[in-house]
């Protein structure tokens, strides 16, 4: 097995973290429509473990006023 340097484990974190970040945008925009700014702040600022909760989440949702909700009760502020 080779090495892996922490150079390469941080690029990989990096990579995971950007792909969540593109999947869930693109779910979120889909079932609650464009986000204005102050929203997509708060999203990029969830820790992954957040992100993957919310991807969760996200298949109850109905629209904007849910994510919004979840937001306010689920991420840390």
């Amino acid at each position: 097995m080779p090495h892996i340097t922490s150079a390469e484990r941080l690029g990989h974190k990096r990579g995971v973290q950007e792909a969540t970040d593109s999947i869930l945008l693109r779910q979120i925009t889909r079932r609650c429509g464009e986000l204005k700014d102050d929203l997509r702040v708060r999203l990029q600022e969830l820790p992954l473990e957040q992100k993957n909760k919310l991807t969760e989440a996200l298949l109850d949702f109905t629209g904007l006023a849910d994510l919004v909700n979840w937001l306010d009760t689920q991420a840390p502020q």
